[in-house]
């Protein structure tokens, strides 16, 4: 906690605060053991005729005076001309220097109230400098656009920027408050669980990692570590957490890195809603006051979900909701959608009133792309002319009464008809498209708004093949479990997703704690080699409690709390979106003594066993 005026203060407890870096500045060992008095960002008029010592980056110069920074804040150095008139003109940009000098009011007119610094300046009697600058790639300048890749090739300057800096130190009290909460008020207990495991069945793929003293076997990075924590619960840790690094050798997006970080969590002799119940009082309690959500989060079910906003992941702030359609088009549910039997087809729309000359010609071949990748469904814009004329190509499918009814000259509908699934899909890229042409999502309340996504369903089926919904070792509901013997696509899981503005930021269930159970789940309905589990499947057996727990995407978290573009913008070394590190020019290929090591050869550029990079 800081100290101002003597009163301790919460950072997080202030939107101000919260957008600002001085997270520590107050903290009584700031400068102990150290080469410098006092930051950057600490010094004002009640500290006049004080003689200090500074340590920071010059970032600006002109005539006789600078700017030196550091990564709290900046403070205006005056030069005097006889003492360093000669180094004022060496002087690079980004060079690391140590000030001492007296603290003196600034000249009249000179003030910056925008400044914590803004009313001083320090007349300096000696500069060290401690190491010049080369010439630099670019200057942490926020107002001046670098391209991203040279940001990443040259992390160690961009970190320098303020935003930055601020981002990092958010990230590092967000966590201090999480831990605290957790170990102080909840009984958890902190348990680092290994990142070298064993490759499991089911999931996204892993990072093997060879092993020199065991030639042809490979440990695996973890995806998570949901076998430890569930293994720390048959062990009697009954409240666990860490702050868990995960690795996934997937395809990156802008909210997805190969390594990312989780608030993880497990507790034992719990219900679904006594796992929700933690995470929302966590988040209440860290997340910033005045944007804190209220007492209960909505609860919507996936069907619902799927229903009215297209997604398992709905911002539920504003409209443009899906509609049942089925009464406007019947034609169109007759219509053939190759492989699909009438049963399974649908047909839904999105009403946008007055709406129709807003959308441009690239939002419709967007969603017309994805309607064709998608194979299963059609869609179509229409609206109704001043003469109430519906459109030649869908006036053979509509029923014209029923859509002048519903529809005033110039009001938009989207119809999408064919699989149910697709459909949803399509309509849910709509849906989010349209708030953005309409401007909805700048005006939208509140600025955060959590929802709960339940009874999500435990298998779906692909190419004819049973796969879990979220991981093998999620419970179906207790009402359900008659059916996996017989329809297990019926199953719901005892699975939940936390969803923030659009975005999931979570997900948990409960685990299934019956040893039978999970073998039959993984060998007769998944048709996956149990004996990669036998471990957990051993230990269920020998007196597991129920269990649940969860894993918050820090990384996601902090992203919108910052209002950050990527998550690589609160990492402080993060990977490209196509997973590479610039910086360390990561992944590199093995020297031949490196792959002799490892017992490891190299395929042959015409083996066949060579993979592609598809």
């Amino acid at each position: 906690m800081a100290l101002r005026n003597g009163q301790k203060v919460n950072p997080l407890s202030n939107p101000k605060e919260w957008n600002s870096t001085n997270y520590t500045e107050n903290a009584p060992g700031l400068n102990s053991f150290s080469g410098r008095t006092h930051t950057c960002n600490q010094l004002n008029s009640d500290d006049l005729g004080k003689r200090v010592v500074l340590c920071g980056w010059v970032s600006f110069k002109r005539m006789f005076f600078l700017q030196l920074r550091d990564g709290y804040g900046a403070t205006q150095v005056m030069v005097s001309q006889d003492l360093h008139k000669d180094l004022m003109q060496t002087l690079s940009l980004e060079s690391v220097i140590r000030v001492e000098g007296v603290v003196q009011l600034r000249p009249e007119g000179q003030a910056r109230a925008d400044l914590p610094t803004g009313a001083i300046e320090v007349q300096a009697e000696r500069i060290s400098v401690l190491n010049a600058a080369a010439e630099l790639p670019f200057l942490p300048r926020e107002y001046q656009k670098k391209n991203e890749a040279l940001r990443l090739q040259y992390r160690f300057l961009d970190l320098r920027q303020q935003e930055m800096q601020s981002n990092l130190r958010r990230r590092s009290q967000f966590t201090h408050s999480v831990r605290r909460h957790l170990v102080e008020q909840l009984g958890f207990c902190e348990v680092e669980t290994p990142t070298l495991a064993r490759c499991t069945p089911g999931g996204a793929r892993e990072f093997p990692v060879a092993c020199h003293s065991h030639p042809g076997q490979f440990y695996s990075l973890v995806q998570s570590p949901q076998q430890f924590k569930q293994l720390l619960m048959i062990g009697g840790i009954d409240r666990y957490f860490q702050f868990a690094r995960c690795y996934r050798d997937e395809s990156t997006r802008p909210d997805r890195q190969p390594e990312f970080t989780q608030i993880d969590l497990e507790m034992s002799f719990v219900q679904q809603a006594d796992v929700m119940g933690v995470v929302e009082h966590l988040i209440r309690t860290v997340w910033p006051k005045p944007l804190a959500p209220g007492d209960k989060f909505p609860v919507i079910s996936y069907r619902d979900a799927m229903d009215k906003y297209g997604t398992d992941h709905p911002d539920i702030r504003y409209g443009f909701l899906l509609e049942d359609a089925e009464s406007l088009f019947p034609g169109l549910r007759k219509s053939a959608i190759p492989g699909l039997s009438e049963a399974e087809h649908t047909v839904k729309i999105i009403r946008w009133p007055n709406g129709y000359s807003r959308v441009k010609s690239p939002y419709i071949e967007a969603w017309r792309d994805l309607a064709c990748k998608l194979r299963k469904c059609g869609v179509a814009r229409m609206s109704v002319n001043n003469y109430g004329e519906i459109p030649q190509s869908l006036r053979r499918h509509a029923s014209p009464d029923e859509i002048r009814a519903r529809l005033a000259p110039n009001d938009l509908f989207v119809v999408a008809w064919g699989e149910r699934t697709s459909v949803e899909r399509v309509l849910g890229k709509v849906r989010t498209d349209l708030a953005e042409i309409s401007g909805t999502l700048k005006e939208v309340e509140p600025a955060y708004q959590f929802v709960w996504v339940v009874d999500f369903p435990l298998f779906s089926r692909s190419d004819g093949v049973l796969t879990s919904e979220h991981h093998p070792f999620t419970a179906p509901v207790a009402e359900d479990v008659a059916l996996l013997t017989t329809q297990p696509e019926h199953v719901r899981a005892q699975h939940f997703d936390l969803v923030l503005n659009g975005w999931e930021v979570g997900g948990g269930s409960i685990r299934i704690h019956d040893s039978d159970i999970q073998r039959a789940v993984l060998k007769d309905i998944l048709r996956e080699d149990d004996s990669q589990l036998d471990h957990l499947i051993k230990a269920l057996a020998m007196g597991a409690p129920p269990h649940g727990g969860f894993a918050l995407g820090l990384d996601r978290l902090l992203a919108m709390l910052c209002h950050a573009p990527t998550i690589r913008e609160v990492i402080a070394f993060p990977k490209t979106s196509e997973g590479r590190d610039l910086m360390m020019d990561a992944p590199a290929p093995l020297s031949d003594d490196d792959l002799t090591f490892f017992h490891l050869s190299r395929l042959k550029d015409d083996d066949p066993k060579k993979p592609t990079n598809s």
